[in-house]
């Protein structure tokens, strides 16, 4: 098992359990990422994450919206 086998697990729950529930599957993601962050500052501290935050930003495909990105 990967820590990415692990995330994906994890996502794939989430998925379901939001579906399931009616609520919006693009919310709950959201509010992964934003537990996620949390919890990566916590044990990693700002500053790692705040560079892996970047870097996967910084690869992604398309614009980003910066502005959207912070205000979570």
């Amino acid at each position: 098992m990967s820590k990415y086998s692990i995330a994906k697990e994890a996502l794939a729950e989430a998925r379901r359990k939001a579906a399931e529930g009616g609520i919006d599957v693009g919310e709950t993601i959201d509010a992964l990422i934003i537990l996620a962050i949390q919890d990566s500052v916590a044990v990693r501290g700002a500053k790692a994450t705040r560079q892996s935050l970047v870097y996967e930003l910084s690869n992604m495909a398309g614009d980003v919206d910066f502005d959207f990105v912070r205000s979570r």
